[in-house]
């Protein structure tokens, strides 16, 4: 017997039943001409296939509604003007595309055909109501882009968007860091020839975002013994050794680099990239995070991420004396201001610490102080 799945498909409405008791069903968005959907249950591939075939006929290859009515100066027009554009082709970066493009089409779906003159602070208000701080930033953020575009391209007389204020959040230091404690239990729990294991020392050792990780691979390993990669969110380069001597900071924690060299000569099979599932498929973010998360949890750690891995490293290289520049090259930051940060925390600590040693340097934060600081 086939298993029943649940399935949510758009554009579809009900018209009656067929003989075999099926609903009679008819695909196409409001305004467009409707497509009569097969006598078949919706999960069943028959039915699919047709759907599959119908939406294909009315969306564009970026999977937005484009040969369907757009009314010049609605919503939907200048979105699909601003998908289109130079600036969302060229200057956004990967990343933030991937984060706006479904919020993009949720507009477009659920406000496409209104007019852009006819949208008011209210509106936006409405929309952004309900949902929690920081996704209602997400959100508001992605509205305030596309009518910044929008006023620009059709000579609006304001942008509506910037007349609705961001909720004010609490200021956190994000995800947690890892701890020495946390490290040594993972790898206790997790074996070297394991997934979870190459997929932790790898993040462990790099400070790469779990966005970037998921790509690395034997390609991005220079001849001069660099595993170099550009990152995803902020487009810039970062440059974590990967051979011992290339740095005299990888040799200060040359144990975490043949931990990880054992690693991924230990991986039972090779693909493109490291992290890979069981299948040999390259993993995505999102399940990429929540496995990694899962597999912390299944060692005993709790509230752990994997950007608390990015943050670790970023603490070990400050601990190890690791200038500015240096710790943006290895990490990838682009801000002087977040090295600075992670340099105060570590010199407040030094200071408790009081050992002739650490006396000696106390000044060490100092050279990471912005210019326009004041003392």
């Amino acid at each position: 017997m086939r298993r029943r799945i649940s399935t949510k498909l758009k554009y579809l409405s009900q018209s009656g039943h067929f003989p075999s008791g099926n609903p009679r069903l008819y695909m196409g968005p409001k305004g467009a001409k409707r497509v009569p959907m097969p006598d078949a249950p919706v999960d069943h591939p028959m039915f699919l296939s047709a759907y599959a075939k119908a939406l294909a006929s009315i969306t564009g290859a970026d999977g937005i509604d484009l040969r369907l009515p757009a009314p010049k100066g609605s919503i939907k027009d200048a979105a699909q003007s601003l998908l289109r554009s130079d600036y969302w082709r060229d200057v956004l970066r990967e990343g933030t595309k991937a984060r706006r493009r479904p919020e993009y089409d949720r507009i477009i779906e659920a406000y496409g055909q209104a007019d852009l003159r006819t949208l008011k602070p209210e509106h936006i208000r409405a929309d952004l109501k309900g949902l929690k701080p920081h996704a209602r930033n997400n959100r508001l953020k992605v509205w305030r882009s596309l009518m910044k575009f929008a006023t620009e391209a059709y000579s609006l007389p304001s942008n509506p968007a910037l007349a609705v204020a961001k909720t004010q959040t609490k200021k956190t230091d994000g995800h947690a860091s890892w701890t020495q404690a946390d490290v040594e239990k993972f790898r206790k729990h997790w074996p070297l020839d394991s997934a979870p294991r190459l997929a932790f020392e790898l993040i462990y050792w790099t400070g790469a975002r779990i966005s970037d990780a998921i790509k690395l691979g034997p390609v991005n390993v220079s001849r001069d013994g660099f595993l170099i990669f550009c990152q995803g969110k902020t487009g810039a380069e970062a440059y974590p050794p990967f051979d011992m001597g290339v740095s005299p900071l990888a040799d200060q924690y040359s144990s975490d680099l043949h931990l990880l060299h054992q690693a991924i000569q230990r991986r039972p099979s090779r693909h493109l990239t490291y992290m890979t599932t069981a299948q040999g498929s390259s993993r995505s973010v999102k399940a990429a995070s929540q496995w990694l998360a899962e597999k912390a949890r299944d060692a005993g750690i709790e509230g752990k991420t994997a950007h608390g891995l990015r943050k670790r490293r970023t603490e070990l290289l400050i601990e190890a004396g690791a200038t500015r520049d240096q710790v943006k090259g290895w990490i990838g930051h682009e801000s002087d201001s977040m090295v600075s940060l992670y340099a105060k925390k570590f010199d407040r600590k030094r200071a408790l610490i009081g050992t002739d040693r650490e006396r000696q340097s106390s000044k060490f934060s100092e050279k990471f102080q912005q210019k326009d600081e004041k003392p």
